[in-house]
């Protein structure tokens, strides 16, 4: 563990190394990104390998799951993607028009490497030095990336520098945040705490508590929902912001279809053996335990309640949405709603912290389900299978990637 002076150290040797980074063109750093990001995207280079291999034992994640996820997400996040994210966001003119800050601070969380990956990336796009410290949960991605750009390009790979220190350690954390620009990715409460410690003039932007859901059109086709649903919840076991929490069925006669509930029982079984669940806490498998025992009891006073459980899986049939709090962990609540206007008025509690809604629908009446989520201004609207793997250019929070990180001026001469 690192205390002040040793970060202090660690932004003089970033200052250092930004004296060669000062003489290099955003094109030539652009350019090494890109090549780390379509190493990633193979699933049989290096380091996407090192991830596979890594993550699990120190996330808790299965193996098999871990290589579903990785391979699903960064089969778009290529180099080319990152040219066509620059050149959509900065424009063709990004080195004369947007400017990134000299030093960002990166604050990572979470167990899922995806956003770990972008945090990293992103302000090294922008010409900035990079201080990162690792979140709790997965002390594996950022490691791999900064050996993987060392490897590439040390002297870019120089301007990557990570830091460990306690989280109770105030000086240490103050002296991380002393950058002009500052990402971090955590609970509210830790960005209102990190919001709170940094200067007025600091760029903040920060990433807070969000969830996702889906929706299953009347129209749409009971197998291929089921399975679309069923891979959105088990990867990441369910705790990444794109994990759907609970699922809205449009139903005219208020009834799941029987033959969708089939479905959705064999899809959660299956999947549940080839991606299997990993490691739980033992207060989240209390929370689980505690949430499928009041299910049961509400199935045994109500028919149109339904409970379905397999090995590391969970599904609750019921009218009602969810008040409570989501216990994750592949935990699906499933509600029929007759019409739009209920679909609306049932999501519309989640609509300040939606991430993203997971949509399977007919053709014929897609159109209508898009135009209602809409109102709701979730971040994504993605086809159901897909929650998992937003494209890299995805409006996180609604925000851009590149835009919080950069100063823009405009030239009026």
């Amino acid at each position: 563990m690192l205390h002040a002076p040793e970060i202090e150290a660690a932004w003089a040797r970033l200052r250092e190394a930004g004296r060669a980074l000062a003489a290099r063109s955003q094109e030539d750093n652009l350019e090494v990104l890109a090549r780390l990001l379509d190493e990633l995207a193979l699933p049989g280079s290096e380091t996407h390998q090192r991830l596979a291999a890594d993550l699990p034992e120190a996330t808790g994640f299965h193996p098999a799951t871990v290589r579903a996820g990785l391979e699903l997400a960064l089969a778009g996040w290529t180099g080319e993607a990152l040219h066509t994210l620059v050149q959509t966001e900065l424009g063709p003119d990004a080195s004369r028009r947007a400017r990134g800050f000299d030093t960002t601070a990166v604050l990572l969380g979470g167990a899922l490497p995806m956003p770990t990956i972008l945090s990293l990336v992103a302000p090294l796009v922008v010409g900035s030095l990079v201080l990162a410290r690792s979140g709790r949960h997965d002390s594996v991605t950022a490691r791999c990336i900064a050996d993987a750009l060392n490897r590439l390009d040390p002297e870019l790979g120089a301007c990557l520098s990570l830091s460990r220190f306690a989280r109770d350690e105030r000086e240490a954390l103050d002296a991380f945040l002393r950058a002009e620009c500052v990402v971090a990715t955590g609970s509210d409460e830790t960005l209102a705490e990190i919001a709170g410690r940094i200067d007025p003039g600091t760029r903040f932007v920060g990433y807070g508590h969000r969830l996702s859901v889906a929706v299953i059109g009347a129209e749409a086709d009971p197998a291929e929902a089921a399975d679309a649903l069923a891979l959105d919840v088990a990867l990441w076991d369910q705790l990444g912001c794109l994990s759907p929490i609970a699922a809205w069925v449009l139903t005219p006669n208020g009834k799941i279809p029987d033959a969708l509930e089939a479905e959705l029982v064999r899809a959660f079984g299956e999947l549940g053996k080839r991606l299997p669940r990993g490691v739980i806490s033992p207060e989240a498998g209390a929370a689980l335990a505690q949430e499928r025992d009041g299910a049961e009891l509400r199935a045994a006073s109500n028919e149109r309640v339904r409970l379905h459980a397999g090995e590391g899986w969970t599904l609750v049939i019921e009218p009602s949405s969810p008040t409570g709090p989501a216990p994750l962990h592949r935990f699906l609540r499933v509600h029929p709603v007759p019409d739009l206007a209920a679909l609306h008025s049932n999501l519309a509690p989640f609509a300040p912290r939606l991430a993203a809604v997971g949509l399977a629908a007919g053709a014929e009446e897609r159109a209508r389900l898009v135009a209602a989520l809409r109102t709701l201004a979730p971040s994504r609207i993605a086809p159901l299978g897909r929650m998992q793997a937003p494209p890299l250019s995805w409006h996180h929070d609604g925000q851009g990637v590149l835009w919080p990180l950069v100063r823009f001026t405009d030239v009026e001469l």
